[in-house]
């Protein structure tokens, strides 16, 4: 460690120390805690940065465990927002140990929305409001960038994790599903019942009514949108290597929670997953097994067709939705000219389909929030948001060719596109499973460069433009 180092590091504890005798003096001990932790990490992180980028992946898997668990939330804390802390910590110790912000699209994309987001939700919340509603949005900028420094090992336990993630919230759901229980308080004080158990529709007698698995989330669309990513990378895991029952298993699971949450989206999103993967398999020559699943596919579609035309129309919620979007929409066309960069995050959710705002008559027929991550993503980060972002999936997935013999990559291609088909109907874009994606798509762009990063012991090394001047002046 140079003199500068060195500097660096007694600046750093220095005021951490005191912010934690400040915040000890106004009896908030907690806080105090949490700030003692980050100057231990401030101190670590710089030596030891690859077991930081893996414990700022486990706290991403671990926030919907921890928000379900009482014990853990005694003031009803969102821990992304020290998620969110900590990951730009890790970026902001990366950038000053040159390993640089990656100059990707995704980058761009991520950083314009945190950014205007955070202009518009301070200068009309303040600081303190402003910041309780960008957590997402810091996560989502900083896991991305971190997956982007990890090597193949890291991705490998991340996307391990994933796995397990979705594996054990799809054994919730299904127990919630078929046994009520278990129900997390916390965030969800009792389980949806709704009217949407598409097996009435082929059982005799079987009610129609049915408890939506939401496993630990506070909503089965979320859920359902984490498995709508993770199903078809295990698909393409399993195509890999077809004769692993643990492969086979992990699909299963994770398609049977997936069914278990009796969200439509989700099942299309898998659907269109499995598709585009098993198209790929027969333009690769597999086409034996790609037209039997195919066929088989075809014939239950056609069996069950007038099945799902009638469970649509009795479950379904389209025409509120079109309703809220186009109300939406209206609105904004008053001002075309704040569509080049939007109207700001969460503006049509505060100030535009709010109950409190629009009054009794607008609630009878809208929606309190767009409904449609496309929709919010144009109308509150605009033109120059929707750019970015479709640049940023098109490259992606453009640049994951010159790696198509890897199953991982399809899988994660296959994901991307289903997430993406997914938001066009859901409010999913700015939230967990948001983040998630940024993470799977930062993975894709990763894989598909096949470029190892550098070592820990790289990125500590202070060779930098510093130490040449300093060592030039001599």
């Amino acid at each position: 460690m140079d003199r500068f180092d060195a500097t660096v590091f007694v600046v750093l504890i220095s005021t951490v120390l005191v912010m934690t005798a400040y915040t000890l003096a106004r009896g908030q001990q907690l806080l105090a805690l949490l700030l003692a932790v980050l100057a231990t990490v401030c101190v670590t992180a710089i030596t030891h940065p690859r077991a930081y980028r893996l414990a700022a992946m486990a706290g991403l898997l671990a926030i919907p465990f921890v928000s379900a668990t009482p014990a853990f939330r005694p003031l009803e804390y969102d821990y992304l927002i020290y998620l969110a802390a900590f990951s730009l910590m890790l970026v902001g110790l990366g950038v000053f140990q040159e390993a640089p912000i990656p100059a990707t699209l995704g980058s761009a994309y991520l950083g314009y929305v945190l950014l205007a987001g955070s202009i518009v939700a301070i200068s009309a919340q303040g600081i303190q409001d402003g910041i309780r509603v960008l957590p997402t949005l810091m996560v989502s900028f900083g896991m991305y960038v971190l997956i982007i420094r990890s090597d193949k090992l890291e991705r490998r336990l991340f996307l391990g994790g994933l796995f397990v993630l979705g594996a054990v919230q799809s054994v919730v759901a299904i127990l919630q599903v078929f046994t009520g229980w278990p129900v997390f308080s916390t965030v969800l004080p009792t389980l949806f019942k709704e009217g949407r158990n598409y097996f009435a529709y082929v059982i005799p007698g079987m009610g129609t009514t049915v408890t939506l698995g939401s496993g630990t989330f506070y909503h089965f669309n979320l859920l359902g949108s984490v498995l709508a990513m993770l199903t078809p990378i295990a698909f393409a895991l399993w195509l890999e290597r077809s004769r692993s029952a643990l492969r086979i298993a992990l699909f299963g699971l994770l398609a049977a929670g997936t069914v278990c949450t009796f969200s439509r989206g989700s099942l299309l999103a898998v659907t269109l997953g499995i598709a585009i993967l098993l198209f790929g398999e027969y333009r690769r020559g597999r086409r034996q097994a790609s037209i039997v699943i195919i066929s088989a596919l075809g014939v239950i579609a056609l069996l069950i067709v007038n099945v799902a035309s009638r469970y649509v129309e009795a479950s379904g919620n389209i025409a509120i939705r079109q309703s809220t979007w186009w109300y939406a929409i209206n609105d904004a066309l008053e001002q075309p000219s704040n569509l080049l960069i939007g109207y700001g995050f969460l503006h049509f959710q505060r100030a535009v389909l709010s109950p409190g705002d629009s009054g009794e008559g607008v609630r009878s027929f809208v929606l309190p929030f767009l409904h449609s991550g496309s929709l919010q993503l144009l109308l509150e980060f605009g033109v120059v948001g929707v750019v970015l972002f479709a640049l940023w999936v098109a490259t992606a997935v453009r640049r994951s060719r010159s790696c198509s013999e890897s199953y991982l990559v399809r899988g994660l291609v296959a994901a991307t596109a289903a997430f993406v088909c997914y938001q066009f109907v859901e409010n999913i874009l700015f939230a967990y499973p948001g983040i998630l994606f940024a993470v799977v798509l930062g993975l894709l762009e990763a894989e598909s460069l096949q470029t190892p990063l550098e070592s820990d012991s790289d990125l500590t090394r202070r060779d930098s433009w510093l130490s040449a001047t300093r060592h030039g002046a001599r």
